[in-house]
């Protein structure tokens, strides 16, 4: 390190432009002393943040080690970018087999930029995504194809994922509810509307998987199918098939109708509920839609 650098507190590199499907964006920073925190932006070619990495002081930090957050050590630290967007909308101890819902579509081909915040510091460098030379017969336009799709399919996605947790919030709040009112009518209303979620839960995920292994067991559901789509296209470089295109339209329609069977639960048997609910004094049911 020479003697300039050590003489500022804080100095952000620019980087090197990485080359898709090969190397990741390597980020390389010099703190004179630690920091209580630090953030890194990747940035869009139209300025709109892709990703934010936040660094604390904390456990698995390390001086040198590039990972999921920044170090806020001191010294000569490196972080790095996968060059991926954010992934899907998950939820604890979902078991996808033949996909990674939670991994988002590779960045395309283009120009970007990263921005480096440290206390009153802060510098922003541009950099693109190459192509990799030696792909042959591939063109940014066959990329930036399977990015499109990419994220279409991670959107259906976070929309499955997040009727299950708002199903699971619901029957949470209900059996509260229920065992708080110990009240027959009550009890068979929120029964009856139960087993309609149950049923709308069950074909988006296969609720008996408890560990990796039990996708052998028991069939993909409807999440599972559109994780396991999206991981296809993005098996390599290349445009998405024909056939990608018509897995996804009929895997969107499937999803559309069970959104509207929970779309209507909600409006329908969920008000009725309330309504009893209050007649007898009891806390009601939210609906915290995410």
């Amino acid at each position: 390190m020479t003697q300039d650098i050590a003489k500022q507190e804080v100095i952000f590199f620019q980087p090197s432009d990485p080359i898709r499907g090969v190397y990741n964006l390597v980020l390389q920073y010099y703190l004179e002393k630690p920091l209580d925190s630090l953030k890194i932006e990747i940035l869009d070619g139209q300025n709109q943040v892709i990703e934010t990495f936040i660094g604390k002081k904390a456990e698995g930090n390390r001086r040198g080690q590039g990972g999921s957050s920044p170090a806020v050590t001191a010294g000569l630290n490196d972080f790095s970018w996968n060059l991926r967007y954010p992934g899907a909308t998950t939820f604890e101890g979902m078991i996808i087999w033949s996909g990674r819902p939670q991994v988002g579509p590779k960045a395309p081909l283009g120009n970007y930029q990263v921005r480096f915040t440290a206390g009153n510091y802060s510098k922003t460098y541009p950099f693109s995504i190459k192509i990799d030379p030696n792909l042959k017969g591939v063109t940014e336009a066959d990329l930036k194809e399977q990015f499109d799709l990419a994220v279409k399919i991670k959107n259906k996605e976070s929309a499955a994922n997040e009727a299950v947790i708002r199903i699971r919030d619901i029957r949470k709040q209900v059996n509260a509810r229920e065992k708080e009112a110990n009240d027959a009518a009550l009890s068979d209303m929120a029964k009856a509307m139960l087993e309609k979620l149950r049923v709308i839960e069950e074909d988006l995920y296969q609720v008996r998987n408890q560990s990796g292994q039990d996708p052998l067991n028991f069939p993909i559901k409807l999440n599972n199918r559109l994780s396991s789509l999206r991981r296809s296209i993005e098996t390599g470089d290349a445009r998405p098939t024909s056939g990608a295109y018509k897995v996804f339209e009929e895997l969107s329609k499937e999803l559309e109708g069970h959104l509207s069977k929970l779309d209507a639960v909600i409006k329908t048997d969920l008000p009725k509920l309330n309504g009893l609910l209050t007649a007898k004094n009891f806390k009601t049911v939210a609906d915290t839609k995410k």
